[in-house]
């Protein structure tokens, strides 16, 4: 059945690379969150009892032990000693989880001064991690943030926003700042203007306002280019109660601290991954008939605008897609409709031509 998938890819479309499907996880994951640990496997957490561990080389699942506590949209960050931290989630329960792969199992880790779900969240350059608003005890957006140390396994409170926000991006830029935009106010409507926290001063200041998107984004997708620049990509606009999916795409160049529109599919619930090879991937998500989606498209930075990409294996939203050695990409659970959640997972390949050798 591989063969028959690559080949016709392959034929497709060969330059811009190949989905191809790999093992099932061990549960349905569904608005779950990944990362690459230092040994290079891959550790998926959703909303369940335990998680995944994936080794790129046998191109295999395991399932960790239980954890000791459920997240919902949290964010999971590779740490120093090997481990990992699952941060946020839980809008009433401000306690983190560790992971430790030598025995695959969980525990209670430090505490949040403030529990949050939908965070804004971030690795910075020197390993500490950015967590900024999100929806608190009081299911309103905060303010507050705060960084984890590694060295200490602390959380030390930083700047404040200077807006309330929850449901954003929050990407690292080559100089070490952290860009953060989109998500919605205390208001409910959507936030169309983005913040910058400076890792120095631990400060928060103005950035630069969406070009199109006047009512913001809720839940949008970002990747940060070689160039330094950054996409973010779809999401959802909240203005006035109302809302609906949030067309195109904007590019924030830091250099001018401003933003620009770029002509892109309706997508929410997606990803957008920076490839080895300085492209950027939107994969999956649901379009403007709230279904699930098999078509990605790549944002070229030669033509600087988004094209058609491969298709997928399996239509999804609300998945994970982990970048792999090689530049391959792992794409994994998901919706694949309104009432089913999968435990499927396929691998993108950069290079087709470079597939019919794996094949």
């Amino acid at each position: 059945m591989l063969t028959v998938v690559a080949r016709l890819a392959l034929a497709a479309n060969a330059s811009d690379g190949l989905f191809i499907p790999t093992s099932d996880m061990s549960f349905p994951r569904y608005a779950s969150t990944a990362a690459v640990l230092s040994d290079g496997s891959v550790l998926a957490y959703g909303p369940s009892h335990d998680g995944d561990a994936y080794d790129p080389a046998a191109g295999t699942w395991s399932a960790t032990a239980p954890i000791p506590g459920a997240r919902f949209n949290g964010h999971l960050f590779a740490l120093p000693d090997g481990g990992a931290l699952l941060v946020g989630g839980d809008p009433t329960d401000a306690r983190t989880v560790c992971y430790r792969p030598a025995t695959k199992t969980w525990a209670w880790g430090s505490a949040l001064h403030a529990s949050r779900r939908f965070e804004q969240a971030a690795a910075m350059a020197d390993g500490r991690i950015l967590v900024a608003g999100g929806f608190g005890a009081d299911a309103a957006p905060t303010t507050s943030a705060e960084v984890y140390d590694p060295a200490t396994g602390a959380f030390t409170a930083t700047g404040s926003l200077p807006r309330p926000r929850a449901g954003g991006i929050a990407e690292r830029l080559s100089d070490g700042r952290v860009l953060i935009a989109g998500g919605v106010d205390a208001s409910g409507n959507g936030d169309p203007c983005a913040v910058l926290y400076s890792p120095t001063t631990g400060s928060f200041s103005g950035g630069g306002c969406f070009a199109a998107a006047t009512h913001g984004r809720f839940m949008p997708a970002a990747a940060r280019l070689h160039d330094g620049r950054v996409i973010v990509l779809g999401g959802q606009t909240y203005y006035q109660g109302s809302t609906r999916l949030a067309p195109d795409a904007e590019v924030y160049n830091p250099a001018t601290n401003g933003w620009t529109a770029r002509t892109a599919s309706t997508r929410f619930e997606h990803t957008l991954t920076a490839l080895d090879d300085g492209r950027a991937l939107a994969i999956g998500g649901v379009g403007d008939w709230n279904q699930p989606l098999a078509q990605t498209e790549v944002f070229d930075p030669n033509l600087d605008a988004f094209r058609p990409g491969p298709s997928l294996v399996v239509a999804r939203y609300g998945h994970t897609a982990t970048v792999l050695p090689g530049g391959r990409v792992l794409v994994a659970g998901g919706r694949i409709s309104a009432n089913e959640w999968t435990t499927s997972a396929e691998v993108f390949l950069g290079d087709a031509l470079f597939s019919a050798g794996f094949e």
